[in-house]
């Protein structure tokens, strides 16, 4: 009898044992505070600041006062999640895997009388199930058009020529930029990179394995990925594969679960960003895309690919408000039934990545935009067709494609313009990058702002020191170049451009705007002689403005010289997006021969449900062009509309605030 019994209780118990496992599910737990109150910024004073300071990098605290200034750099989200929370949770038997204190949450294993318990706590401001996604494949495409050129001048790039020359990559090489300096975060499926000959030499200060919690990133044979995106962020083996940023450093996080179909979770990505962040990274990069759910689990739908709503999507604009270009593939869903971009893509200050082939032409899988709420999406495009890759594992090489491709090449232009020009913040870097593309005056929701171009963007004019000094590279096609550059520069009220000499130091031409106010609006344009002919850059238009921003944007369609327009017309706002203030401007043509007749002009601001938030302008006005200053301090980051009305002309454009 005790022997039946001892057979019994061991099945039951066995039978409980499974069952009790079997409904163990991941969720993520978030509480209401943190112990004190709630700030956006804390008093550097305080314990709370020098607790959660010491919790970072001194490349880290650099990096966030170059973005935020040495006031803010520590906010909320840096403060741990509360401790007494925790340990409550774990008097419950709960399993906690990762602690995330800028979402102020924990990700955790609960049964489902836990999740019933937990949901009374006054502290627990909501439980919600991590997502769990299938790894999206790459494509296999041939790209008919890819020829298999060589050598450019310096670096002999065999067959990865195509895919690194369509970016301008070769120009910048061969000016010696190669990303040295910079930190790239990398998140994949894993990495093995050590004895291959395009990645033996790079230089990885750190990694960790997310998944089983250590710092082997090699394990379950699923490198392979993470590899060649890793080659051609920095792959470098003359005649064969040399990426953009082979004196970049790296930190690299595997992410990815590869043992099941359910292998890509929202908390370990946001695990591995925070640590990212902490450790200094400059640029994070991910290939990944969260929109291929697990059979059984509550999916995102396209209405939420709204840059707010996901996990991944928070996590990263995060990540860009403490300093970091947050980088991120678009998708390989043209072709399938979701066909938009996918998480964390939809992010408001991501550069999501598209992909394009050796023609310029959008590949057939890249996911498009826009974004639910109407914004453009993915911001640029590079080559994702066909591309040399390493093969981790191996000494060879391979071809693949997929915006996962496309991705790394961005990273890598984004670590070539850091490390010339160390001062941009995430911000300057991103507006470059969507200045930069060949679709910037006509973007659109297949390739964005269009093909990047890393001349292009080292090209670009850009500010430092406050906006006070302006700094531009000359890139001649050949070297007939007198080294002399002149700027010409005026406020938009000013009828004649003043000339002045820029100097130069290493590479970069330099100007201090100085007789300007803040708030003033400027243009201006360079010349310099080339081939002993004038050149003026840029060759229509100018580049316009706001004297103490950041932001540079070039316009072809205001007016250089006051005229008096021939028809109404509503400018794009500049900045845009932007964070506070923009500016609005409208020409307004002659009503009559007479030049002093007056319009009646209106100048309104409304949100996306169409409700008005502020008029502008109301009033009569004589022909002209104007501007017009627009604060939105107390408003959410959205999309938002502004309207012009005269007589029976109306036009309406959207501007985008981002905070």
């Amino acid at each position: 009898m005790k022997k039946y019994l001892l057979i019994f209780l061991v099945v039951f118990s066995t039978l409980n044992f499974s069952q009790s496992s079997e409904n163990l599910e991941k969720y993520f737990i978030y509480f209401t505070n943190k112990g004190i109150k709630l700030n956006k910024s804390l008093s550097k004073n305080s314990l709370e600041f020098a607790e959660a300071e010491k919790l970072l990098s001194e490349k880290a605290i650099k990096r966030r006062i170059k973005n935020s200034g040495d006031e803010n750099y520590i906010t909320f989200e840096d403060i741990p999640v509360y401790q007494l929370y925790v340990d409550s949770l774990i008097k419950k038997n709960v399993q906690i895997i990762w602690k995330l204190k800028w979402l102020n949450a924990v990700s955790c294993f609960l049964n489902y009388s836990q999740l019933v318990e937990l949901k009374k706590y006054d502290f627990i401001k909501s439980i919600e199930a991590v997502k769990k996604f299938k790894l999206p494949k790459d494509e296999n495409l041939i790209d008919e058009n890819k020829t298999l050129k060589s050598t450019s001048l310096n670096l002999d790039y065999g067959s990865s020529f195509d895919e690194m020359s369509l970016s301008d990559i070769p120009v910048a090489h061969n000016l010696g930029i190669t990303g040295d300096g910079v930190l790239i975060g990398v998140l994949d499926a894993g990495f093995k990179w050590q004895s291959h000959p395009a990645l033996k030499n790079i230089n990885v200060i750190d990694k960790y394995d997310f998944v089983y919690k250590d710092t082997d990133v090699s394990n379950d044979n699923d490198y392979d990925h993470g590899s060649s995106v890793l080659s051609l962020i920095a792959g470098n083996s003359p005649g064969n594969l040399i990426a953009p940023a082979y004196n970049a450093s790296f930190i690299l996080a595997k992410t990815e679960d590869v043992r099941t179909e359910k292998n890509v979770e929202e908390d370990n990505y946001a695990a591995a960003l925070e640590w990212m962040e902490s450790k200094g990274v400059d640029i994070t990069t991910a290939s990944l895309g969260y929109s291929e759910f697990d059979t059984g689990q509550f999916s995102y739908t396209y209405s939420d690919m709204d840059g707010k709503t996901a996990v991944t999507t928070k996590a990263l604009e995060i990540a860009f408000q403490k300093g970091i270009i947050t980088i991120n593939s678009a998708g390989n869903e043209a072709g399938n039934s979701w066909h938009y971009i996918t998480a964390p893509a939809d992010g408001f200050n991501v550069i999501t990545v598209g992909a394009v082939d050796g023609s310029n032409k959008v590949a057939s899988f890249s996911s498009r935009g826009s974004t639910y709420d109407g914004r453009i999406k993915p911001e640029v495009s590079a080559y994702g067709v066909n591309n040399l890759v390493a093969s981790a594992g191996t000494n060879s090489y391979k071809y693949g494609s997929g915006t996962s491709y496309a991705t790394p090449i961005v990273a890598g232009m984004a670590a070539q313009l850091l490390s010339v020009f160390p001062h941009l913040t995430n911000r300057q870097v991103r507006r470059i990058f969507i200045e930069s593309g060949d679709s910037a005056a006509n973007p659109n929701n297949d390739v964005g702002y269009g093909l990047l171009s890393i001349k292009r963007a080292l090209v670009y004019p850009n500010f430092s020191n406050g906006g006070i000094t302006l700094n531009k590279i000359i890139i001649p096609e050949e070297f007939a170049f007198d080294g002399s550059v002149k700027i010409h520069h005026k406020r938009i009220t000013e009828n004649e451009f003043r000339i002045s000499d820029m100097t130069f130091d290493n590479l970069v031409y330099h100007f201090d705007f100085t007789g300007y106010s803040v708030g003033d609006e400027i243009q201006f344009y360079f010349t310099y002689n080339y081939n002993n002919s004038n050149v003026t850059e840029p060759n229509i238009g100018f580049y316009h403005s706001i004297f103490g921003s950041e932001d540079i944007s070039y316009a072809t369609d205001v007016p250089i010289d006051p005229v008096i327009p021939a028809d109404f017309k509503l400018y794009q706002n500049f900045p845009n997006p932007f964070n506070p203030s923009t500016m609005i401007s409208f020409s307004i043509p002659r009503s009559t021969e007479y030049y002093s007749v007056l319009q009646n002009i209106s100048l309104k601001v409304y949100d996306i449900l169409g409700r008005e938030l502020a008029t502008l302008v109301n009033e009569n006005k004589p022909a002209g062009v104007y501007s017009v200053q627009f604060s939105m301090n107390n408003l959410a980051s959205g999309v938002y509309f502004y309207t012009l009305k005269a007589g029976s002309f109306t036009e309406t454009k959207k501007m985008i605030l981002l905070k």
